[in-house]
């Protein structure tokens, strides 16, 4: 199993949203895809972008509820 990603959740301001993003870390999947497939159930337009930059040993993840980038709710 890989490593816990570090997620960069937008909108920042969902709080609801941040507990389901938490729920799917705690039941274990580690793969974007697996992870967007699952927040997609409740969240149609969920995008999971992997951040790629060399020397970076911890896994980040960009989740976008709607699917792009929104200033907030």
């Amino acid at each position: 199993m890989g490593a816990r990603p570090t997620i960069v959740r937008n909108p920042a301001t969902d709080r609801a949203f941040e507990a389901a993003i938490e729920a799917a870390l705690e039941s274990g999947v580690l793969e974007p895809a697996a992870f967007e497939q699952q927040l997609r159930k409740r969240y149609p337009q969920l995008v999971v972008h992997r951040r790629e930059l060399a020397g970076e040993t911890t896994p980040v993840w960009y989740v976008y509820r709607d699917g792009r980038w929104t200033a907030g709710d």
